[in-house]
């Protein structure tokens, strides 16, 4: 079994490496809360976190009898749709929130986007690796010290820094108040 894992991780980087799987457009909210959707019917701990709507500002118009600006409430303020490869992107999803449930026993994603820039945020409860330890871990079979006990080969980070990058971003890392939190950003095109 273990080296059954250790194939698939391989075939998985290097198809991911070799970029396969043809971009779609898709609303990334829906993906993200399709794969915690997954994990929360086999009862693991993982939440998304839903964004509030955004409030807009509206411009005075010619056309409108506004003498000024008003705030209005945005429909569709919490769908980010973005040009990408879902099947890798869920890949890159289960990598990440496998990695919270094993090292930080929770994931709460959620889901931010800019007009160039969408992110998905995993944040666990407790990982004790620093940002910097983590960066380390990007690198093909690389795994930490708190590993021993835990099944894996040291490609998780390597396969969602990849995807990051497919999708003209990258992964970061930082603290949050409860644990750590991986940011896996990516281009809007």
């Amino acid at each position: 079994d273990q080296m059954t894992d250790m194939i698939e991780s391989v075939l998985t980087y290097t198809r991911a490496e070799m970029s396969a799987e043809e971009p779609v457009q898709l609303s990334l909210t829906s993906l993200v809360q399709s794969v915690v959707a997954d994990y929360e019917d086999i009862g693991k701990p993982v939440a998304f976190a839903e964004t509030p709507h955004a409030i807009v500002e509206r411009g005075r118009s010619v056309f409108s009898g506004d003498s000024g600006s008003r705030r209005v409430m945005r429909e569709d303020a919490r769908r980010v749709l973005v040009i990408a490869r879902p099947i890798s992107l869920r890949r890159a999803l289960s990598n990440l929130i496998d990695n919270a449930l094993k090292y930080g026993r929770r994931a709460t994603l959620s889901v931010t986007a800019t007009s160039t820039t969408a992110s998905i945020f995993v944040e666990d409860a407790g990982t004790t690796l620093s940002e910097q330890e983590l960066e380390k871990l990007i690198g093909p079979f690389s795994r930490g010290d708190n590993a021993q006990l835990v099944d894996g080969v040291g490609l998780g980070l390597t396969i969602v820094s990849t995807i990051a990058r497919q999708h003209g971003g990258r992964l970061e890392f930082d603290r949050s108040t409860t644990g750590l939190r991986a940011s896996l950003h990516i281009t809007r095109y």
